[in-house]
């Protein structure tokens, strides 16, 4: 998670932080933030972490949200699902009426023309700060901070605070580089392990970083 320097109070990063320790099945991430509000977008992949830190758990551990503070914190869902799913148009897969898109518009990945072999993938909206038209929803590590990038001042006396008050933070599955901007905060790891062949044993064959590389890029 990278965040704004100075955007957010010391006494809102202890209570943020009493909270990293929580899980949770639900949430409620969109509100109509208000100016004062810490706002947040980025990575589905961690998104449900940041929801359980905003509002708590089904099973009735408190988020920082629950005693109804003056200023929230709220990380807005990658998704429209809260369920990590994308959302889906009614047309089926074997329709052939799933219309071009790159992802800013109604469509599935590249194409760029109608297509019948995925479904429909809609690219919902949402208000990131009430009083505002809705704007396509960041979806995504590299597009929350991107979004962030983009409203943080990068020259002159302003530098690191919000040019527009959209976003104070972005969610991220990968680190992003040293950026004097931002201050990164990990939440938690994910270790990749890798199986080897034993010495001695024959049932295996060895795969050169060259091999597994291919396989993560698909």
């Amino acid at each position: 998670m990278q965040v704004k320097r100075l955007s957010v109070g010391v006494g809102a990063m202890v209570a943020i932080a009493a909270s990293l320790c929580l899980f949770s099945t639900s949430a409620f991430a969109d509100y109509a933030p208000s100016s004062n509000d810490v706002v947040g977008v980025g990575s589905d992949t961690v998104q449900a972490a940041a929801d359980f830190v905003a509002d708590g758990d089904a099973l009735g551990d408190p988020g920082f949200n629950t005693g109804h503070p003056l200023n929230r914190f709220i990380s807005i869902d990658a998704t429209a699902n809260a369920n990590t799913r994308l959302a889906y148009g009614s047309p089926g897969v074997g329709t052939g009426s799933c219309v071009p898109g790159t992802g800013a518009t109604q469509g599935t990945g590249n194409q760029n023309a109608n297509h019948s072999d995925n479904p429909c993938v809609l690219n919902p909206t949402v208000v990131l700060r009430a009083g505002l038209s809705p704007i396509l929803r960041p979806n995504g590590s590299g597009a929350g901070f991107n979004l962030l990038v983009a409203d943080t001042a990068t020259s002159g006396a302003n530098t690191g605070k919000s040019i527009n008050g959209l976003v104070d933070f972005a969610r991220r599955s990968s680190a992003a580089g040293a950026n004097a901007l931002f201050d990164s905060v990990s939440i938690g790891t994910d270790p990749l392990a890798m199986l080897t062949t034993s010495s001695g044993s024959h049932d295996t064959k060895g795969l050169s970083i060259a091999q597994l590389k291919g396989i993560y890029q698909c």
